[in-house]
């Protein structure tokens, strides 16, 4: 039986080829092509969920035990930490969101509907990006938001103009 390989090898591998193309820029747009719903659209705030996000499935998919879940709560921390102090100079220029049409779906574990939805649009960011984006192109990976598992949060990234 082969071992999983670790998420955060498996992305960072994706990342790095993601942005051997990606031109030297300034500016960037980030664009939510589906909804996005998340309690703020701050970048740095949606990427910091996401490493934290990452760092617990990592953990549920390849870890062997031998953590506690305080040492595993403590490393998702220190890695939303990293992921918005990449955002320290990177400020944004412009934000266009609308909502989305509000879908739902059925949980059965609630016993109840919930709504699906968010934002469509963008946020354009402008600033010092070497650390930001790969942050940046993980979101095209992984989504953004909290119903990514239903194939919300899907992301671009784009050079602005």
């Amino acid at each position: 039986m082969g071992e999983f390989v670790s998420t955060a090898a498996t992305a960072g591998a994706w990342v790095r080829q993601r942005l051997a193309s990606f031109p030297a820029t300034s500016r960037v747009l980030l664009k939510l092509a589906s909804p996005c719903e998340a309690p703020s659209y701050e970048p740095a705030a949606l990427v910091g969920n996401l490493a934290c996000a990452l760092v617990k499935l990592d953990h549920a998919t390849c870890d062997d035990g031998s953590r506690t879940k305080r040492e595993i709560d403590d490393e998702a921390d220190a890695a939303r930490d990293t992921a918005r102090a990449a955002f320290a100079d990177v400020r944004e220029t412009r934000r266009a969101l609308d909502a989305a049409p509000r879908g739902k779906r059925w949980s059965g574990e609630a016993g109840h509907v919930i709504p699906l939805g968010g934002r469509l649009g963008f946020v354009a960011l402008e600033g010092e990006l070497a650390l930001a984006l790969p942050w940046l192109a993980l979101t095209e990976l992984h989504g953004l938001g909290s119903h990514v598992a239903f194939g919300l949060g899907q992301t671009s990234i784009q050079p602005a103009t």
